[in-house]
């Protein structure tokens, strides 16, 4: 391998990326450097070797200057080099942080120093000049203690926070290190795919708009948990299929608050897309992301079996299908005390979604029957249970904690598990359910799928 060739070609390419997606600047320059410091690793013969070897830095810095007239000074190379000795063990680079953030973290030598001030420097938004200034006052070397910083914010965040192991020697992820590495690429591909997908520039704004609002992002991490569960590794078509389920879930937002249906001025904390477009616009902006989620599920699993699958469970006799018993319930009064009735339509507007991304993972990962069996009494009892807890939202949350409207159900005529049942009956019913749901996975080794049920504690 020609090592300067691929290192200049590496460099070339981040900066035509940069002028092309302009929105993605800070991710390319550290991808960019990341990969050049692997290169010059191998040039140097290994990293032991790497340490020790700058005399092929400086003629790499001499060439490159030379021919992209560029400062490829070597101070910077060796940074670049020093960048991908100290980092590869994340496997992948944050990019909340800019470059100027990891050149101060380079001049650490201690892991967990680096960590520490990476963590503080990600969770309080800190400038370079901020973090500069903590590092500076010695911060991490005057707080005692320092077994306890590596994960400052498990135990505030996640009841019985578990550790999975990865497949890289002496390394753990806590469950909540999982999960924010999980989010953040499911949001990365969203907001780059949807970009380079859609050809229209205005129409992907209209619909990124609703999909990059925010959100738990509940049911591609449902997906991506039963994967794990199942002990199957989570690589990019992984990722396509959970981001397409989003998109669909998505849609369904979008759809619902139209002014023909809940007719909301808000979701997620901001303007709902015919509040922020117009209404045809997001009519089509949810006619898009539905056929775009089907594809992305068609396109990473390569199965019609989950094609038809996502197909059914959001169809007329799925989720549509639910969303229809809505409608024709509320102020209905042959509606209000039928149990069956209500059953029914929250299981097919909100279970069936929810059931599905378990069972798409289930059928991927080619789970066993029993495993599949008790996959699909978890799945069933989150399913159902999630519009119970998202009912009581409507009663026990302000508009602001919940990020829309609440205090609605009743003035609208809504009929549902609450009105039927009151609150603390449908409490009792929820607690019920997580007992149930949890029991149903008990067996298995990997205990993520449980964590799911801490989600409604605020409710209880």
């Amino acid at each position: 391998m020609n090592y300067y060739n691929e290192i200049k070609e590496t460099l070339v390419k981040n900066e035509i990326y940069k002028k092309v997606k302009d929105y993605s600047k800070n991710k390319s320059d550290l991808n960019a450097y990341f990969e050049v410091g692997r290169l010059i690793v191998e040039a140097q013969g290994g990293e032991k070797r790497a340490k020790y070897g700058n005399m092929l830095i400086k003629e790499y810095s001499e060439k490159l200057t030379k021919e992209l007239g560029k400062g490829y000074i070597e101070r910077n190379l060796r940074n670049m080099r020093n960048f991908y000795i100290k980092f590869k063990k994340w496997h992948a680079v944050r990019t909340e942080l800019t470059w100027t953030h990891y050149r101060l973290l380079l001049s650490l030598k201690e892991f967990k120093a680096i960590k520490y001030y990476m963590d503080i420097a990600i969770s309080q938004n800190l400038s370079y000049r901020e973090l500069n200034e903590r590092i500076k006052s010695k911060e991490y070397e005057r707080i005692g203690h320092k077994e306890e910083l590596e994960e400052p914010k498990i135990n505030t965040l996640i009841k019985n926070p578990i550790v999975i192991k990865t497949n890289t020697p002496n390394e753990e992820l806590s469950e909540y290190t999982l999960h924010q590495a999980i989010l953040e690429n499911i949001d990365n591909f969203l907001k780059e795919h949807l970009v380079t997908e859609i050809d229209n520039p205005t129409f992907s704004k209209i619909m990124s708009y609703s999909v990059m609002a925010g959100g738990k992002r509940l049911r591609p991490l449902l997906f991506l948990a039963t994967l794990e569960t199942l002990n199957h590794k989570i690589e990019e078509p992984e990722l396509r299929i959970a981001c397409g389920i989003e998109l669909i879930h998505t849609y369904s937002l979008i759809h619902d608050d139209l002014p023909a249906m809940d007719n909301d001025d808000y979701r997620r904390g901001k303007l709902t897309s015919h509040k922020k477009w117009g209404e045809a616009e997001a009519i089509l902006a949810g006619d898009g992301l539905l056929p775009l989620g089907i594809q992305w599920i068609t396109e990473g699993s390569n199965s019609a079996a989950l094609t038809i699958v996502i197909s059914q469970a959001v169809g007329p006799n799925g989720m549509v299908g639910g969303q229809y018993l809505d409608i024709d319930t509320t102020n209905n009064d042959s509606a209000k005390e039928n149990a069956k009735m209500i059953d029914q339509m929250e299981w097919l507007k909100t279970g069936c979604l929810i059931e599905v991304s378990v069972k798409m993972a289930a059928i991927y990962a080619g789970a066993t029957d029993s495993e599949l069996n008790r996959l699909d009494n978890f799945s069933k009892r989150f399913g159902r249970s999630y519009q119970i807890y998202d009912d009581l939202v409507d009663v026990v949350e302000t508009a602001t904690e919940a990020g829309k409207a609440t205090h609605k159900d009743a003035t609208e005529g809504k009929n549902n598990t609450l009105t039927l049942l009151g609150i603390e009956a449908s409490r009792k019913q929820l607690v019920e359910m997580i007992e149930s749901g949890r029991k149903a996975i008990e067996v298995f080794e990997q205990p993520l799928l449980g964590e799911f049920f801490n989600l409604y504690q605020k409710v209880l």
